[in-house]
This record gives C-alpha cells, sequence and structure tokens, in this order.
C-alpha cells in the first residue's frame, strides 16, 4: 500500500489559521468538501489549500512525515472545516498524540488518537487535479509591490486600525467594499458614515489611497501576528498575506472605494460643538434605543434634539401601516453648549460602533450644525462623521 504516515503535528501553529481561512468561501468539489490537502514528494511535505473565486490560501503543516512507496505528488479533497473542529474537540493532552494516514489504492484518510480511530470524508484527486492547485495563476511571483506592512514601525497600530475599519464597511462587495490606506490614516466610508483611523507614525507611500480589500483586512484581523507579512502589488491587483506557515494570495482589483476629500470633510464637518458627555452614558443611551429596532427595519434611526438648554433623544417608529409603532424619548444630561435649536437623526449602529472603540471614558464633543449634512464626533486616533438621514440644505 502507498501511503504516508503523519506524526508530530504542529497544531499549535496550526490551528490559529482556522479563523483567517472561514473568511474564505470555497466551493465544495463534492458534498461538504472544500479543500485540497496536497502531499509533495520532492519537498516530503504537506499542504492545505483552500481556494475561491477571489483567494488562494495555502497553509503548510509542520510534522514529520514517513511516506511509504509514493511515486508521485498526490492529493485529497477534505472538509477543511471539520477537520479542524475534529482537532479543537480534543483536550491539548489528547491532541499531542495524534497522528494522520493518508493511503492510496484503495484511498483512505485517517486520524488516530491515544482514544480514538477515525477515518475522515475525503475523495482522490487526480495528479492533473493536483497539478492545477499548485500552479494557480495565483501562485505566480509578484515583480514589484506598492505596500508593505513592514513600511509600518508599529504593526500593531496599523493592524488595530484594519480591525476598527471593518466595523464601519459595507456588507456588500459591489461597492464601498475596501479600505482606503493614506499615508497617516485608514478610511472607510458609505452613506451611512465616513470614519477615520489616525497612524501614531505616518509613513512613506508611492501612491495614495491604495485601496485594501475588506477581504484581507479581515484575514489580517484574524491572523494578527506580530511576524505576519502585507504587500499590495505595485498594479494594485494583488495582496500577499504571509508568515511562516500560511501564504494568502488574494485578488485587491476588486476592490471599490471613493474616499472623500479634504474638501469634502471640510465641507461637511460641523464646527459648532453642539453638547458633551461622558462615553460611557452615551454607549448606555445608544445600547438602551437599540432594542427597540426590528428586524424589518433598513435602518436603526435615532434623533438627537436640542431645544430649551436640553437634550432629548428620540425613536419614532411608525410599524407597519400604523400597527406596533413605537416611540422612545430619553432626556439626557450634559453639558450644552448655546445654539439654536436643532434636530439630527442618524444611525445609532454606527454612533455605538464608534463609541466602543473609544478605550477609556472620555468625554467626548459632539459637534451639530443644521448646515451641514453629517454629526461630528473624533478623539485624536478616531474620527466619524455620521450622515443626518433626510438632511436637506436650508435655502
Amino acid at each position: 500500500m502507498s501511503k504516508i504516515n503523519v506524526s508530530v503535528i504542529n497544531f499549535a501553529e496550526l490551528l490559529p489559521y482556522k479563523k483567517a481561512l472561514e473568511s474564505l468561501s470555497p466551493a465544495n468539489q463534492v458534498g461538504n468538501l472544500n479543500a485540497s490537502l496536497l502531499y509533495s514528494k520532492d519537498k516530503n511535505s504537506l499542504t492545505l489549500y483552500v481556494s475561491d473565486s477571489t483567494a488562494l490560501a495555502f497553509v503548510n503543516i509542520e510534522a514529520t512525515i514517513e511516506a511509504e512507496d509514493i511515486s508521485d505528488d498526490f492529493g485529497f479533497y477534505i472538509d477543511y472545516r471539520k477537520f479542524f473542529d475534529i482537532i479543537q474537540s480534543y483536550k491539548p493532552e489528547v491532541r499531542s498524540t495524534i497522528s494522520m494516514e493518508l493511503a492510496l489504492g484503495p484511498s483512505s484518510l485517517k486520524l488516530f488518537t491515544s482514544i480514538d480511530k477515525l477515518s475522515l470524508p475525503h475523495l482522490e484527486m487526480n495528479l492533473d487535479q493536483v497539478l492545477e492547485v499548485q500552479n494557480s495563476p495565483l501562485m505566480e511571483p509578484p515583480a514589484d509591490f506598492d505596500f508593505s506592512l513592514s513600511q509600518f514601525e508599529d504593526r500593531k497600530d496599523f493592524l488595530t486600525g484594519l480591525t476598527n475599519c471593518l466595523k464601519f464597511i459595507a456588507t456588500t462587495d459591489k461597492k464601498n467594499n475596501a479600505l482606503a490606506l493614506y499615508s497617516d490614516r485608514l478610511v472607510v466610508n458609505d452613506r451611512r458614515h465616513i470614519f477615520i483611523y489616525n497612524f501614531e507614525t505616518p509613513i512613506v507611500l508611492p501612491t495614495q489611497p491604495v485601496s485594501i480589500h475588506k477581504l484581507s483586512a479581515k484575514i489580517l484581523g484574524a491572523l494578527s501576528r506580530d511576524t505576519i507579512e502585507y504587500f499590495i502589488t505595485q498594479d494594485m491587483k494583488r495582496a500577499i498575506i504571509q508568515d511562516k506557515f500560511a501564504t494568502f494570495v488574494l485578488n485587491n482589483s476588486m476592490s471599490n472605494i471613493m474616499p472623500p476629500s479634504e474638501e469634502d470633510l471640510d465641507s461637511i464637518r460641523s464646527q459648532t460643538q453642539a453638547f458633551n458627555m461622558p462615553t460611557t452614558q452615551l454607549a448606555e443611551i445608544a445600547g438602551f434605543f437599540n432594542q427597540f429596532y426590528s428586524s424589518d427595519m433598513e435602518q436603526e434611526p435615532i434623533t438627537l434634539d436640542i431645544k430649551d438648554n436640553a437634550l432629548t433623544f428620540l425613536l419614532k417608529d411608525s410599524g407597519v401601516v400604523g400597527y406596533n409603532s413605537c416611540n422612545v424619548e430619553r432626556k439626557a444630561e450634559a453639558v450644552i453648549h448655546p445654539k439654536e435649536a436643532s434636530t439630527s437623526t442618524i444611525i445609532n449602529s454606527s454612533l455605538r460602533s464608534f463609541i466602543s472603540l473609544i478605550p477609556d471614558d472620555v468625554n467626548i464633543d459632539i459637534f451639530i450644525d443644521d448646515s451641514t449634512p453629517a454629526v461630528y464626533l473624533h478623539t485624536a486616533k478616531r474620527k466619524i462623521y455620521l450622515a443626518k438621514l433626510g438632511w436637506r440644505r436650508k435655502e
């Protein structure tokens, strides 16, 4: 029987890749088989490949491999999610005893522990299928790069900015599906809001902004390793995420974002400080209103009403054809700055996401001006412009 025996598997390095791999949407080959597990005879190595229409990921499995009567590369289609789930179900002391056997003629994929013997679902790949995976066009090394993560002295600051931006990125892939990277900041925007994350130390970029597709941001956030490297090719078409054991190659040409210019921001930024309140109080109010939104509401509106030197938060939902209406008012203690009465309706989920990113309980200034279309909040690191729903410029 031709087979390989795999033992002393480094699961401590392998398992953290599961979350990053789940960012992809691989097509199933047969049933739930959604990945390729390939053995290279020349390298005596075992590699897990997961791909979808936009990306390819391959993870090298560090282990001791003994081959018996193997004449060429071979591979199996497997369900990588089930494989990871099985491994994670064992306690560390049992996990350390796990070994595997991949056999040909007939094919089998077996997993052994000190207490169990498992035969896992799989489908043997023919050699053409193996070569197709190994020789994917995405595997071709790029000639040059426009951006590299090594440009950042503080990688953690960049990765924190990416994960912050993911809270505000659009769910659709058709537009605004990316982040805009500038030398000093990250920007993400859609019709609901504009969110900006400022870097501690600026970098030098040949061209800016650089588009970062949200899939890259998700994978980088899932890995969050000090050893990680991230490249974007000069033509902006490919992004590569790489560390010691894994490489993700992504189609970055799908990135679609139209970030606002400084002139755009100046035109919508209110200079009028309307009120000031602690972030914990603002978070509590936003959380209170969150329980009143129904699943069929396209948006989560919350109205900030300033009148007679008092601040009131409002929700007025007419329900369905006048039934099940919901009207909520919450008076809030705040330092109101002298100004004319104003009413602004924004999206509560955007407000909640922004407040959740502020690490300390600080007093925050909220800027509102009836002549501008956004409510503006900012800290030293983060800024957000919250679009006013139904805003019209006064003549």
